[in-house]
C-alpha cells in the first residue's frame, strides 16, 4: 500500500507472510467506503481483511480462511458492504458476515446488490434470494423463466434489478415483485445470450450479447437496436479484444463491441462512429487491442495493449470553429449588449452574428446592417459604451460611432 502522507510503500502482508504459500499472487482487491480492503489470491484458499488506517502501526491486519474456521468457503466470488457498514463474503460454500447481521445460509452466491433497505443475492444457477435489514428474514424468491446460467447483476435504480442470463435481459421491479424478459434477438442478431449490461447517463441500456455488435435498449420506449461495426472495416487481432464500454465527462458513450472498432455513439443518428486519429481522414481509424481497461478519476482512459499502454483524454467541446475569410486574419470582435457579435478581418468585411450563432448581416459604410456582403475600411478595434453606442477604430479613416 503506498502512503499519500509519507510517499512510502506499507507492505501490509508482512505479518501474515508466515501463515501464507511463499510467493503467492494477489488475485483481487476490494476497497470498501469504510476504510477496509479484501485482498484475496490465485493460489490459495485464503483472505486478508486490511485497516487501511491500522495497517501503518502494523496492526489490523486479519486473515481469514475456512481452516481458522472464520470464513466458509475456500472460493471467494465477492465482498460487500452495506448500507450498514457489514461486510458480506460470498464464498462456494454460502455468506460470510464481518458486522451484526448473521445469515444461515451455505448456497454459493456469486451476485450481490443492495436496494432499500434488502440485500438481493444472485447465483449463476439461476437462484434469487433476498434478506430484509428490518425482519432480518433470509428467502428465496422464484425466477418466473427458464435460465441456466446468470452472467451479470446490475442495479437500474432504487426499484429494478437487471438480471444478464442466457434466456435474455430480466428485468425484476422489486416493489411490484414483478418479473420482465426482454427478448434481446433481432434480425441481425440472433443470439438470446446477455454477457453483460450497462446502463448510460440517458437511462438507456447497453447489452453485450455473444455475438457480434452491442444491443441499445431503451426502457420508456422499449426500442431496440442492434449495432455493430460494418465486418470489412473491422480491425483484427490474433486474440479477441476485451469488451469496453464506458461515457466520458461529457456523457459521450464509447463502446468496443465484440468483432468491433473502438468508437463513440452518435445520438442525433443512432450509430455507432469509429474513433479516428485524424477528424479529417475518415482511415485513420485507432482502435489498438485491448486486454484490459480503466478510468482514473480525470476522466481518462487507460487501455492495456499487447505491447504498451495507452491513455485516452476527451476534452469538452468548448468552442466551434467559424471559417471566414480563409487566408485573412480576424483583428477585432465585440460581444455587445444585446449578446451579438462583431468581427472585423484583414479582408475589410465586419460580420455580426446573432445571440444564437448565425450571421444576422455585414456592416455597411451607412452604418446599417444587410444581408449583402459589404466592403469596409480596415477595421482594428470595437468598444461599447453605457449608453450602448458602438465605436469602431480603423487603420486610416479614423472612429465611426454607431449610435
Amino acid at each position: 500500500m503506498f502512503d499519500n502522507q509519507t510517499e512510502k510503500f506499507i507492505d501490509v502482508l508482512s505479518s501474515v507472510a508466515e501463515s501464507m504459500i511463499v510467493n503467492n499472487y494477489a488475485d483481487h482487491i476490494y476497497t470498501l467506503s469504510k476504510g477496509v480492503s479484501w485482498i484475496t489470491f490465485q493460489n490459495e484458499c485464503v483472505a486478508v481483511r486490511i485497516d487501511d488506517q491500522l495497517c501503518k502501526q502494523g496492526k489490523g491486519i486479519t486473515l481469514y480462511s475456512a481452516f481458522k474456521q472464520n470464513l466458509k468457503g475456500d472460493k471467494i466470488y465477492t465482498v460487500f458492504e452495506d448500507s450498514e457498514g457489514d461486510e458480506w463474503i460470498l464464498t462456494n460454500k454460502g455468506i460470510s458476515i464481518v458486522g451484526k447481521k448473521q445469515v444461515d445460509s451455505d448456497f454459493p452466491f456469486q451476485y450481490i446488490k443492495e436496494a432499500d433497505g434488502i440485500i438481493y443475492l444472485v447465483s449463476q444457477s439461476d437462484k434469487l434470494a433476498s434478506y430484509n435489514f428490518k425482519s432480518r428474514q433470509f428467502k428465496f424468491i422464484e425466477i418466473p423463466y427458464h435460465v441456466s446460467m446468470i452472467n451479470e447483476v446490475k442495479k437500474f435504480d432504487s426499484n429494478t434489478l437487471l438480471l444478464a442470463t442466457d434466456n435474455g435481459l430480466i428485468i425484476y421491479k422489486i416493489k411490484e415483485k414483478k418479473f420482465q424478459l426482454i427478448d434481446i434477438r433481432t434480425s441481425t442478431q440472433p443470439s438470446s445470450v446477455v454477457q453483460s449490461v450497462y446502463q448510460d447517463h440517458y437511462k438507456e441500456l447497453w447489452i453485450f450479447p455473444k455475438t457480434t455488435g452491442v444491443i441499445r435498449y431503451n426502457p420508456s420506449t422499449e426500442e431496440m437496436q442492434h449495432l455493430f461495426t460494418p465486418a470489412n472495416e473491422v480491425i483484427r487481432y490474433e486474440r479477441k479484444n476485451k469488451n469496453v464500454i464506458f461515457e466520458d465527462q461529457q456523457h459521450t458513450l464509447w463502446i468496443l463491441p465484440p468483432e468491433g472498432n473502438l468508437s463513440y455513439y452518435d445520438r442525433e443518428k443512432k450509430e455507432l462512429k469509429s474513433m479516428l486519429k485524424d477528424s479529417n481522414n475518415p482511415k485513420s481509424v485507432f482502435s489498438p487491442l485491448v486486454r484490459f481497461y480503466t478510468l482514473d478519476n480525470q476522466g481518462n482512459c487507460w487501455l492495456t495493449s499487447a505491447r504498451g499502454i495507452y491513455k485516452l483524454s476527451f476534452f469538452p467541446h468548448t468552442y466551434n470553429l467559424v471559417h471566414i475569410d480563409d487566408g485573412f486574419e480576424t483583428r477585432a470582435f465585440l460581444c455587445d449588449s444585446e449578446k451579438r457579435v462583431w468581427v472585423s478581418s484583414k479582408a475589410q468585411v465586419i460580420r455580426v452574428y446573432q445571440p444564437d450563432g448565425q450571421l444576422g448581416g455585414y456592416l455597411t459604410p451607412q452604418g446599417k446592417i444587410s444581408k449583402d456582403k459589404h466592403s469596409f475600411t480596415s477595421v482594428y478595434c470595437f468598444l461599447e459604451d453605457h449608453e450602448g453606442n458602438i465605436w469602431i477604430g480603423t487603420k486610416e479613416n479614423g472612429i465611426y460611432l454607431l449610435p
